[in-house]
């Protein structure tokens, strides 16, 4: 997948703000997975992937607005100007998405958004390049098995799937967009809140921190599964995230962002 939508946020490091990282945290809306560890474990044993079965959990049919952006766009802003702009922001970031998942037949897929969402994040994190196509296939392979495994997740209703997924993309391509265009204009103090951010979304969805999950090619390693969910007290953006302008716009210059 590649994303042609650049977006630049202005970050400020500020005093830590638990308001916004709980405001934050109420817009997840996603189940307990941290099981997927465990699945991950047992799928690398396994010399070639089970067939998918026609019905497939992890899709859904798409039900209109989610709501999921106006809610991230509130949770972020902290005026009515910051949070139109951010839900513009997030329409680019959702658009250039589908844009590329539908060429390779993924649209409205849990596990491709997932599979958006942790590179997006560990990319940032660890503040490396993306992955190449083929690996990230095989990733989304490897995912869309695993998480159907999940009771959680595969009894989803339809909106809840789609509200999951498009949180998913939001948040992932935020963090990469942004991690971009730091990385761009060697904006260290940028490089530094982003990586702080993508270090709190993984907390939060995946119950791990960042430090401890990589991507060795098409492969998640993980340095120690976490026992279980992380608490409200560990899902808070160290150094604290304001928005102070956002600027959301295409740009016939940006660079194509494997995914």
């Amino acid at each position: 997948m590649k994303i042609l939508v650049v977006i630049c946020f202005v970050l400020f490091i500020h005093v830590h703000s638990h308001a916004q990282s709980e405001r934050i945290q109420r817009t997840w809306k996603g189940p307990d997975i941290s099981a997927i560890w465990g699945l991950l474990k047992e799928e690398e044993k396994s010399p070639s992937p089970k067939p998918q079965s026609r019905s497939n959990p992890m899709k859904f049919t798409p039900a209109g607005d989610s709501g999921v952006a106006r809610a991230l766009a509130d949770a972020f802003g902290s005026s009515a100007e910051q949070s139109a702009s951010l839900v513009q922001a997030f329409s680019q970031i959702k658009q250039g998405y589908e844009v590329e998942v539908a060429k390779e037949g993924k649209s409205n897929n849990l596990a491709a958004a997932m599979t958006f969402f942790i590179a997006s994040n560990v990319v940032t994190y660890h503040q490396t390049e993306m992955p190449s196509d083929a690996d990230t296939d095989k990733l989304f392979q490897s995912l869309q098995q695993t998480m159907a495994k999940i009771p959680a997740l595969a009894a989803l209703a339809n909106v809840e799937k789609q509200q999951m997924h498009d949180w998913l993309v939001y948040m992932g391509g935020f963090s990469l967009t942004t991690y971009m265009d730091a990385k761009q204009n060697r904006d260290a103090q940028g490089l530094a809140t982003i990586k702080d951010f993508a270090d709190y979304s993984m907390r939060l969805v995946l119950g791990i921190e960042g430090a401890k999950l990589r991507l060795a090619g098409s492969r998640l390693t993980v340095a120690s599964p976490p026992a279980s969910a992380p608490t409200s007290a560990g899902n808070q953006i160290v150094g604290g995230l304001d928005l102070c302008g956002v600027c959301a716009v295409w740009r016939g210059h940006a660079p194509q962002v494997h995914f």
